[in-house]
């Protein structure tokens, strides 16, 4: 089976997505991109001590460019829908970890841009899964 090539973007909240694929045997995860250095440094020795041979950048336009099937937007939510778009049209498969639009126009082009590029989006938030959301 051939792996799936995974880039996550944001290394903070991205963390908790990478532990959760570093263990599937479909997933290779490729490329991290993060401004911060520190969280780069915590990302690649998760990502070292697994296996997986990751680059990592601090640089979005090379992240981007960086060879992936798909990529996990783990960056702040107001920044989702045009990376999504960025993304879905270069032919690359998308899922947000948190809610990825701000306006109504935000949310018809990001699901314009899903039927053009017959590509998978998903929408992981979790958030009604934690405990105080569910008393």
């Amino acid at each position: 089976m051939e792996k799936v090539k995974v880039g996550v973007f944001g290394a903070f909240r991205g963390m908790h997505l990478i532990r959760a694929l570093i263990g599937q045997r479909d997933v290779d995860i490729t490329a991290v991109c993060d401004r911060n250095e520190a969280l780069l440094a915590q990302s690649k020795d998760v990502l070292d001590s697994s296996g997986h041979k990751a680059a990592f950048y601090r640089d979005f336009e090379s992240f981007f460019q960086h060879g992936m099937d798909a990529v996990i937007l783990a960056n702040y939510a107001i920044e989702h829908a045009p990376y999504a778009i960025r993304f879905l049209e270069s032919g690359r498969h998308v899922l947000s970890e948190v809610l990825p639009v701000e306006t109504m126009g935000q949310a018809v082009e990001l699901v314009e841009a899903v039927e053009r590029s017959g590509r998978v989006y998903g929408y992981a938030e979790n958030y009604c899964y934690f405990p105080v959301a569910v008393r």
